[in-house]
């Protein structure tokens, strides 16, 4: 018989401990039912409670505000039955049981405010039909079953009546032969049913597959508590710290962090003592059952007394009977330790097999659930106690996805929610081993002992249905753990503060019920120095705001201005993953205190401070605030607690007005015969600011300023360690992005580590934060949204985040979540989030499709489409019928080389006439690779989906960050940098044409105005230095470099004046010199940061801009010019020699030297060898070019999305056959074509001719060419190549390339040009064009034009984690090829300008690549060069990656004709490419 599965017994606390199916019913231990709050709802009289997330009582600024919806909610997009808001019913009790009061909710509509028939059927019909949840699945149970069983009880009845009649046929005995069989059958079918079907019911039971429970005996969350008892400066100092300063880095705090890292354990070999061992101890089992068997057994054994075998230091540690223990670091994913199970990446898919079956988690193997169980000994520190009446919890701050946690075997709580807090009590777990023991040592007490933590965590859960994130999914506890003292009458619970940018300021404070107490013999000044007299101290809570300020002091950041590279180093960490900040003392701006009523646990202020400096992302100015908590006692009190002092209204003005109260009395001053006693202090920083939305025309305002979001997604991901992330990791990630003008972070799909948002508070950035929830992989996503068994899940999961953050600053405004449908569920959530929290707007969306809304429902106060193409966009921000603000919620997804088309949304972003489109969240910020070694030398690779073995993936559809794994940024950074940044050039019409800015020289002064437009909303321009320096396409080094001043302070628009006087002698001479094709000039302007921020150090770049300069000169005498004689003095003859293989043209030198220069094959028509300097530099032929190695938007398309939705074979085909292929990805058009890297097309020659000319003239080589599909034999393409050889060397390649009608229908060709590979010796790379960073048609923005020097090696770029194509420059005039000698190629275009690239990788090897290391080594010098010369390349795109969304302006059309052409010149060591390709050009244009 089948052994139950063991279920943690659930410890009483209070009321509601013990309950099951009730949600989170959570009663902190000690403190009684004073916690709970319930939402109510009903409609009719009839009434319906569920136990929710604890909340606190709304602050009472809230309640006095406006209600959100009234300031941020559309009436465009909001029925009248959503007006019709919940209020707050606040009551003032006397007692502790009623001092918290409930939050009522008005009756809800059944669907949401729009409510439609895709949510009627969809996520009502749906839920029943696939059950969700518990009530569902008994519901379905017992309708098939109750179907079943009267099927079977008619057919028995039947037989019955059958058998009463007398039997006298064979007709009779087969219809009863019938019966009989059916009988059977249905028997066995309903066997087979309850086969099914009964494990499933059993598994509803299961905390960890009941979304009626979000957890259990968790306390309440609350923001971070410092615990502070020593003073106000140690709370000053412990606000200004990343994480809260705790244990063993901060002696004497009352946290302990509870962190460990095995692998850097000092000397593993030193002798341990019992119970001081910091390490962590691990057992991976591949099922909960076995987990909590163990569990339980260790329970049986009576805890951990006796299993007590991490003596000596150890690295295993065995129960009696047990498994082997080894210790693992915390925090940590256990998937990305050695020997324990796998990460798994998916995108939309859950990561087990079979469908989508809520709540059961796997549900095609209940069983298989990895669980992890983690455990550790410890010994209280000697100042603390258990018996002082201090309370412990233990904190958990991220575990995935569900954990039991045990102190000293005994069961404490539960929870769910991989991405927020848990926080359990322990004290009386403590208490009662400290009991066992003292009466084990005759009733002495000691503080020597030992407990044990032991945290069993479930890798999934019915949690795992709303974490589908397009992530990894890993497991364990990946954030800090800590054990939290708090003192006796440490009475601080949760605060809130809301500071608006008028210098606004409210707080609002809970404490925990006070308790009559009886006085004691002692001095403590607290208690009564009489014995046996009843007094209740009062409670006064101070509350003051300091102008404190600090940095990082042991961090040193080092910006470098070209790479966008950040390194940050601490000096004082010594491993640990923090440094301790300076902290600046500043004055004290205001300050006061609020005597508390006896049995009064909360109490509110609020002032107005004078000349406040306001928060912003561009200005990040934080205050201090601190809140102290002291015990007042006096004699002669009275038995009520009053005395004869009342002062039922206190009011003081410090700097302006100030009021303060409590919940049920107003404060009372304290008289000065009072003693009081700080026993609690807690501190935070504050930011003033106030957000709004204009409603004419519609903008998200920061203090009544528009602001535009440069913002980007960023997933916790480091690719060493997961999920696990460092402060200095978060550090990183903020100043990269502060660095490259990003002012926004969407903490894409869940809420961070606290750390991350005082860093963000700090360096200054707006932040989206977004609750724990995504469905991505439901079909529809809205099934649970609109389920109400998952209310709980998602009302506490979003409530929880905001009583976590409230107190942050940079956090503007809360999100939902991320793609999971619309419903009833969300409504509620967004009704709970008004009553918390007025003063931000709330947006979700809901999955991008129409179905769920695309960002524009009642749901969200600000339009968050994601992915919309730029006309969608511009359609959103322009509606009528709209008055919302638009800021995309993501946008241009990089995967691969991609974000093509940046530049046309920043564009209208940046455009005046669209006020409401204030811009977006690129998607994403990391590629989420993990570092896999490949040899012991320190070499590795990164790893996506499938690298692991796990079968169920989306491969590499993680790998869509602008950094990648390791932060390196991707040349599309620079791209993004450029059009965000916050200051823009523009040309004065008076002063320019339509292609460059005209400058005219008189008596050598020369000076250009230009226009300025400051882009930022709160900062004008001094900190900026500017400088200018002028450059010529005839070399690297600039002409000249100056500083400039601007003189705009606030305005938005100025003038700018840049004299170029110190340039124009040079420019004179460089005119004068000029080849016949002229030169061309360039001011590049840079603006650099005038001194260090937190974020970058000095002389950082943060605005760039290239203008064209054309200089008229009107009394400077140029008219001398150099002409370049490239003609020899006696000129070589050419002469021909053909095979029947191919032609050869010699060229015979004034000494009768006779050399091939060129020859040609006659079967395809290529260029087979070129000669110049009497060697052949080709490694291998020059051919026409049509394809690439494909990008990953290349494979984007509708067989993507078929794989999704409908997982069946053959459905691709069906498709393509019923609707055609223009939704299918580029790759499968081109492969169809037979343009593909898999199955390239051949080359074909028909006709090959050379015409011979008289001495001094040039030989014309032309040759008719077809483009042949490989698997069909057509003709796919015509090409006509003319090849024009001098006698000098030179060779002129004209082609022709006409595709046939089958390639008509295709979106795009890949590229229109001609590849060929060169020797390895011809390394050193220049060319004319754009750079430095690679750059393509439709991402070219950021890349100015210029002369740079190069190699193959730079110029290709191998940081894509999946190769591809990669290193194409645009614009280029000329690009040059040299030996160490000088000697080499000159490729010049003829007319108009090319695309190139020079790569040590062919375009073969690139697509058949699926990792960086799977490509052959090459390097500069010892590997083929391979060359494409570009007349048209496609685009890359990026507004999505899964639909071909490639701009018509960026395609290569397959329907017309293309004719280019360009030319081959020798270089020897003295030859100046820039005066040789300009002089090549203008003779083509006298020709």
């Amino acid at each position: 018989m089948e052994k139950k599965l063991p279920m943690p017994k659930r410890a009483s606390n209070g009321d509601g401990g013990g309950k099951r199916g009730g949600g989170d019913t959570e009663v902190a231990s000690g403190g009684g039912g004073y916690f709970k709050t319930l939402l109510t709802s009903g409609s009719g009289g009839e009434t319906k409670k569920q136990t929710t997330d604890l909340l606190f009582r709304p602050p009472r600024f809230v309640q006095k505000g406006p209600l959100q919806s009234e300031r941020f909610g559309s009436p465009l997009f909001t029925q009248p039955s959503d007006q019709q808001l919940p209020t707050v019913s606040v009551s003032s009790s006397s007692s502790s049981s009623s001092s918290w009061s409930l939050i009522w909710l008005d009756w809800i509509p059944y669907w949401t405010a729009t409510g439609n028939l895709q949510d009627l059927i969809y996520n009502d019909i749906l839920r029943f039909v696939l059950p969700t949840h518990a009530t569902t699945h008994y519901l379905k149970f017992g309708l098939i079953t109750g179907g079943q069983l009267a099927m079977l009880m008619y057919t028995i009845i039947f037989g019955l009546f059958t058998t009463t009649r007398q039997v006298d046929s064979d007709l009779e005995y087969f219809e009863l032969f019938v019966v009989l069989v059916v009988a059977v059958f249905q028997i066995l079918l309903l066997s087979a049913w309850f086969r099914y079907t009964i494990p499933y019911l059993k598994a509803l039971q299961l905390d960890w597959m009941n979304p009626y429970i979000p957890g259990w005996n968790r306390d309440p969350m609350h923001v971070p508590l410092g615990m502070y008892t020593t003073s106000r400066r140690q709370a000053r100092q412990g606000a200004c710290q990343w994480e809260l300063p705790a244990r063993p880095q901060t002696p004497h705090s009352n946290i302990w962090r509870l962190d460990y890292d095995c692998k850097k354990r000092t000397n593993p070999s030193t002798t341990i003592t019992e119970g001081d061992d910091p390490c962590w101890y691990f057992c991976w089992c591949p099922t909960a059952k076995q987990a909590l068997q163990i569990v339980e057994q260790q329970q049986s054994q009576g805890g951990s007394s006796n299993n007590s075998n991490t003596n000596n230091g150890n690295t295993e540690d065995k129960y009696d009977d047990g498994p082997t223990w080894n210790p693992i670091p915390v925090p940590s994913n256990w998937t990305r330790q050695e020997g324990y199970d796998k990460p798994i990446y998916t995108n939309m898919k859950y990561p087990w097999p079979g469908k989508a079956h809520p709540p059961f988690a796997p549900p095609s193997s209940l069983d298989h659930n990895p669980t992890g169980i983690y455990r550790k000994r410890l010994t209280l520190p000697s100042d603390w106690s258990i018996t002082d009446g201090s309370e412990y919890t233990l904190v958990l701050h991220g575990v995935e996805s569900a954990c039991y946690v045990y102190w000293n075997g005994e069961v404490v709580g539960f929870s769910k929610d991989s991405r927020l807090p848990c926080e359990f009590n322990v004290t009386k777990y403590m208490k009662m081993t400290e009991a066992n023991s003292n009466h084990g040592n005759n009733g002495s007490s000691s503080n020597s002992q030992q407990h044990e933590i032991m945290v069993v965590v479930m890798r999934w859960s019915d949690g795992s249905y709303v974490e589908d994130q397009d992530q990894w999914w890993m497991a364990g506890i990946h954030r800090s753990v800590e054990l939290i003292r708090r003192p006796p009458r440490a009475d601080l619970l949760q605060y809130f503060y809301q500071a608006t940018g008028d210098g606004q300021l409210s707080v609002q404070v809970y404490c925990r019920p006070q308790q009559d107490e009886e006085a004691q013999s002692s001095p403590d000044p607290i208690s009564s120095p009489a014995k046996n007299t009843r007094v209740l101290a009062r409670r006064q809570v101070t509350f003051a705001l300091y102008g404190d300020s600090h940095a990082p002091s042991a961090m040193a950041i080092t910006a470098n201005q070209n790479s966008n590279d950040v390194n940050i180093s601490d000096a004082n960490s010594n491993g640990v993953n923090h440094g301790m900040n300076s902290w600046i003392a500043g004055p004290c701006l205001w300050e006061e205190t609020v005597t508390m009523a006896p049995h009064v646990d909360t109490c509110h202020v609020s002032t107005r401070i004078a000349r406040v400096k306001q928060w912003t992302a561009e200005t990040p100015n934080l205050y201090t605030l601190i809140i102290s908590l002291a015990y007042c006692t006096q004699d002669g009190v009275d038995d009520d607690g009053d005395d004869d002092d009342d002062d039922d209204d206190v009011s003081t003005e410090i700097m302006g007005n100030s009021t303060a109260s409590s919940a049920a009395t107003r404060g009372r001053r304290t008289p000065q015969t009072a003693k009081t006693t700080v026993v609690h202090l807690e501190s935070c920083r504050v930011g003033f600011r106030t957000i709004s939305i204009r409603r004419n025309p519609g903008q998200l305002c920061i203090n009544d300023k528009p602001i535009t979001v440069c913002g980007i997604n960023r997933h916790e991901h480091d690719p060493d360690n997961g999920k696990v992330i460092t402060v200095q990791s978060m550090i990183r990630d903020v100043c990269l992005l502060k660095q490259n003008n990003f002012n926004a972070v969407r903490t894409c799909h869940y809420p961070n580590a606290s750390a991350f948002y005082r860093i963000c508070d700090c360096y200054g950035l707006y932040v989206c934060d977004e609750a724990n929830i995504e469905t991505h992989g439901l079909k529809p996503m809205g099934r649970l949204a609109h389920d109400p068994g998952w209310e709980n899940t998602f009302i506490s999961r979003i409530t929880r985040m905001i009583q976590r953050d409230y107190n942050h600053a940079s956090i503007i405004y809360w999100s939902l979540g991320n793609e999971a449908g619309r419903g009833c569920n969300f409504v509620r959530a967004r009704r709970v989030i008004q009553q918390m929290d007025n003063s931000r707007p709330i947006c979700y969306e809901s999955g991008g499709a129409v179905a769920e809304g695309t960002g524009r429902t009642e749901l969200t106060d600000i339009v968050c489409s994601m992915y919309p193409s730029v006309p969608r966009t511009l359609d959103l921000a322009t509606r009528s019928d709209d008055d919302r603000p638009v800021i995309l919620c993501e946008y241009s997804h990089a995967m691969g080389n991609s974000n093509g088309n940046l530049h046309l949304y920043w564009k209208e972003i940046w455009n005046n006439q669209v006020p409401r489109l204030q811009g977006g969240f690129i998607w994403d910020m990391i590629d989420q690779g993990l570092r896999v070694p490949l040899n012991d030398k320190g070499d590795f690779y990164f790893a996506y989906g499938g690298d692991f073995g796990d079968t169920i993936n989306d491969k590499q559809f993680c790998i869509n960050g602008m950094f990648s794994p390791d932060r390196e940024p991707h040349p599309a950074v620079a791209e993004i940098k450029f059009l965000q940044q916050p200051v823009v050039f523009v040309p004065l019409q008076a002063h320019s044409d339509a292609e460059s800015l005209r400058v005219t020289v008189q008596r050598r002064q020369a000076s250009i105005r230009l226009g300025v437009v400051n882009r930022y909303s709160f900062l004008d321009l001094s900190h900026i230095s500017w400088s200018w320096h002028l450059i010529s396409n005839r070399s690297v080094k600039p002409i000249r470099k100056e500083n400039f001043d601007l003189s705009i302070v606030d305005d938005k628009e100025d003038t700018a004046e840049i004299s170029l006087e110190d340039a124009i002698s040079r420019v004179v001479q460089l005119e004068k010199t000029r080849p016949p094709g002229g030169n061309s000039f360039f001011l590049n302007i840079r603006g650099r940061l005038r001194s260090a921020t937190l974020w970058a150090d000095a002389g950082h770049v943060i605005v760039s801009q290239q203008f064209a300069v054309k200089f008229v000169f009107e009394d400077v005498d140029i008219t001398t010019l150099k002409h370049v004689n490239m003609n020899e003095q006696t000129p070589p003859t050419l002469s021909t020699e053909t095979t029947d293989d191919s032609t050869t043209i010699f060229r015979t030198n004034g000494k009768g030297e006779r050399s091939p220069l060129a020859s040609f094959d006659k079967h395809t028509g290529a260029l087979l060898s070129y000669a110049p300097n009497g060697n052949n530099i080709l490694q291998s032929s020059l051919v026409p070019n049509f394809t690439r190695a494909a990008t990953d938007n290349d494979k984007g398309g509708m067989e993507l999305v078929l794989d999704f939705m409908i997982p069946i074979n053959g459905v691709k085909e069906v498709v393509r056959a019923f609707l055609g292929r223009s939704d299918f990805s580029y790759l499968s058009h081109w492969s169809f074509a037979g343009l593909s890297q898999e199955y390239p097309p051949t080359l074909r020659c028909t006709n090959l001719s050379v015409t011979e000319s008289i001495a001094g003239k040039p030989f014309l080589v032309t040759a008719d060419c077809e483009v042949i599909h490989v698997g069909w034999g057509t003709v796919i393409i015509d090409v006509a190549i003319a090849y024009t050889v001098y006698a000098d060397g030179k060779i002129k390649v004209s082609q022709t390339v006409t595709p046939t009608d089958l390639l008509a229908k295709l979106p795009s060709l890949p590229r229109v040009g001609v590849c060929m590979s060169l020797l390895p010796e011809l390394f050193a790379v220049n060319y004319y064009g754009r750079g430095p960073e690679e750059n393509y048609p439709d991402r070219k923005s950021s890349s100015e034009m210029g002369l740079y020097e190069t190699t193959p090696e730079n110029m290709g770029y191998l940081k894509y984690i999946v190769p591809s194509e990669n290193g194409s420059r645009s614009d280029c005039e000329w690009i040059s090829f040299r030996a160490m000698d000088g000697a080499g190629l000159l490729v010049v275009a003829d007319q108009n300008s090319f695309n190139c690239s020079a790569l040590l990788h062919s375009a073969y090897d690139l697509e058949n690549a699926t990792h960086t290391c799977d490509l052959p080594l090459a390097k500069d010098g010892a590997a083929p060069i391979h060359v494409s010369i570009d007349h048209k390349i496609m685009g890359v795109a990026g507004d999505v990656s899964w639909y071909p969304c490639v701009y018509p302006q960026y395609l290569v059309k397959p329907f017309v004709s293309y004719e280019y052409s360009f030319h081959f010149c020798p270089l020897d060591k003295n030859g100046d490419a820039a005066i040789i390709a300009r002089t090549v050009r203008r003779s083509e244009e006298n020709r």
